[in-house]
């Protein structure tokens, strides 16, 4: 895997200056390793000046005033506009008006990401700006996200793996959240906005699942099987993944333009 974290980080910044042009930016910020690096590569490549965050309150994830005093001290530590939003009152509204089974884990969790993407995708209407989605490599081939919410009108970290994000993250002194990363690839970011499980992944790791990846997407067809057939990864493990990856890839058809930061 490309461990060259400042050609990525690079690629990266000069994709925002290029999507972004003279237009002023807008991210959802949910104080997770995603939005808190792509907040400080777009203040790098634009100027904090043309960044503006946006933190969305729900009781199902990111509504604990630790959790806002964070996002908040983040956003002052780096000069950094933030805005902070709820949308509980909708979603108790879309709850009952729906008959939403609380108990359903992902049916709720997938509700409240599109809630959360209308919110931020309305603010950057409302406001004129463009909107740089925070789904990462990773999530992108595993779809770590509800088709077509979330993402953006540009993915600057659509092309990063998450075991990548970890070395860009420290270059860029977020160590901090570098833990957040869980090992298994069953689990999400514990303070992403949509935090969760994804039982297709359940005993994978992050670590195998990014080597996968990224031969998967490196590979040309003719090449792939080989290639995959040289990781150190059990075959079992690399059909899980494969298997993942085939089942949401209708999810690609509506994704954005993303940085192919390892072409």
């Amino acid at each position: 895997m490309n461990k060259n974290y400042t050609q990525i980080t690079e690629k990266v910044k000069n994709y925002i200056r290029e999507k972004a042009g003279s237009s002023q930016v807008l991210i959802g910020l949910s104080g997770g390793i995603d939005s808190s690096l792509l907040c400080l590569l777009a203040i790098e490549a634009l100027g904090s000046d043309k960044v503006k965050a946006l933190t969305v309150r729900t009781s199902s994830t990111s509504e604990s005033e630790e959790n806002i005093e964070l996002v908040q001290s983040f956003a002052k530590e780096h000069n950094l506009q933030l805005g902070v939003v709820s949308i509980e009152e909708v979603r108790k509204d879309v709850i009952k008006n729906l008959g939403f089974n609380l108990g359903s884990y992902r049916d709720i969790s997938t509700m409240d990401a599109r809630l959360i993407g209308l919110m931020i995708q309305e603010t950057t209407r409302k406001e004129g700006r463009i909107c740089l989605g925070t789904i990462n490599g990773t999530e992108r081939l595993t779809g770590w996200y509800p088709k077509g919410s979330l993402v953006g009108d540009y993915s600057p970290l659509g092309g990063v793996f998450k075991m990548q994000e970890k070395g860009m993250a420290k270059q860029l002194g977020l160590d901090h959240l570098i833990s957040t990363i869980s090992e298994s690839a069953g689990r999400i970011c514990s303070v992403s906005c949509v935090a969760g499980s994804c039982v297709e992944l359940e005993g994978v790791k992050y670590v195998d699942l990014d080597e996968i990846l990224y031969t998967y997407e490196t590979s040309s067809k003719a090449d792939l099987y080989a290639n995959l057939m040289k990781l150190d990864i059990k075959q079992n493990i690399i059909l899980t993944v494969l298997e993942r990856v085939s089942f949401i890839a209708h999810k690609m058809d509506v994704f954005p333009d993303y940085c192919r930061v390892n072409f």
